[in-house]
């Protein structure tokens, strides 16, 4: 997913009602669009996962600073796992932002694998009310 305006690939509410039961974003191309390359938001807890493995994430974010990968007001249950991606050139220098809006009528962010990803320079960054101890982000191994 090349130059789009808003996000490359974007995962929301419920879905575990995929075929698959979870978002599974692998060994893809991703550049170059206004928002986060990948945006995985709200799931209301409904037992899916979001696993990001293996892409080209670079140059996202010239709309709105997102990230090269987005995760937002998504719960834990049972794993969000980004890994082995090659990251670059994201606005901000995000590569991976988790956020969480507070909202009492959304999930909270948590559980969040993020490992062995090569940065190209961008970063993790959390948002306001995500803590990597209190909600389980686990970051490693990324250069």
């Amino acid at each position: 997913m090349h130059d789009n305006l808003g996000h490359g690939l974007w995962g929301d509410v419920l879905m575990k009602d995929t075929a698959v039961g979870s978002f599974n974003v692998h060994h893809n191309y991703l550049l170059h669009n206004g928002r986060a390359g990948v945006r995985h938001e709200r799931n209301e807890c409904s037992g899916a996962e979001f696993i990001a493995v293996g892409n080209v994430i670079q140059s996202n974010g010239w709309e709105s600073v997102r990230g090269g990968v987005s995760i937002h007001d998504a719960c834990d249950d049972p794993r969000f796992y980004v890994a082995n991606n090659s990251f670059s050139g994201n606005a901000g220098n995000l590569a991976v932002r988790i956020t969480d809006s507070g909202r009492s009528d959304r999930p909270d962010t948590k559980n969040v694998t993020v490992e062995n990803n090569t940065m190209g320079g961008n970063i993790v960054k959390l948002g306001s009310g995500v803590s990597a101890s209190a909600d389980n982000i686990v970051i490693r191994n990324s250069n």
